[in-house]
């Protein structure tokens, strides 16, 4: 599948529609290549389409990225993103660059190290999409829910 990507500055790009068009400058652009996650075309569309336009890998984009994409891929309800929007406040306040430089952490859900989250993509450093695959797969692996992950931040404030 192709999209068509608006450029704002050389690694930054806004999600305009998630159909076969061609860029701009007659580019086309795959998923892959684009960074995205092959199976989340519905939640991207949702994230960069909704009535209130938000700038891609911004804290509000990525909050409605993830909201799709546990609901859509996990089941995860309201409940648990609610424990997900708390979680990812304290550790990143949902921004792609947040960086702990004493521990090395990285990323919307400050993996540690960083680089643990090159297994969901090689752009982890900087994509949204890959950090939130990573942290969803990693809260659902290590805790089942971001609820349970959650409580256990506020026993230990760290997850």
């Amino acid at each position: 599948m192709l999209i068509k990507v608006k450029v704002w500055a050389p690694a930054i790009a806004l999600l305009v529609l998630c159909t076969s068009l061609p860029m701009a400058q007659g580019q086309t652009v795959n998923k892959t290549q684009a960074g995205i996650p092959a199976t989340s075309s519905r939640c991207t569309h949702h994230a960069s389409r909704s009535a209130a336009r938000v700038p891609y890998a911004s804290p509000a984009f990525n909050k409605r990225y993830a909201s799709c994409r546990m609901q859509e891929r996990y089941n995860w309800g309201s409940r648990e993103q609610i424990c997900l929007v708390n979680l990812w406040n304290r550790e990143s306040g949902w921004r792609v660059t947040a960086h702990n430089r004493s521990s090395g952490a990285h990323g919307i859900p400050q993996s540690l190290p960083g680089s643990k989250m090159a297994s969901a993509g090689p752009n982890w450093y900087s994509n949204p999409f890959t950090q939130v695959e990573w942290g969803l797969k990693y809260i659902k692996g290590r805790y089942r829910t971001p609820c349970n992950a959650w409580s256990f931040w506020q026993r230990h404030h760290w997850y």
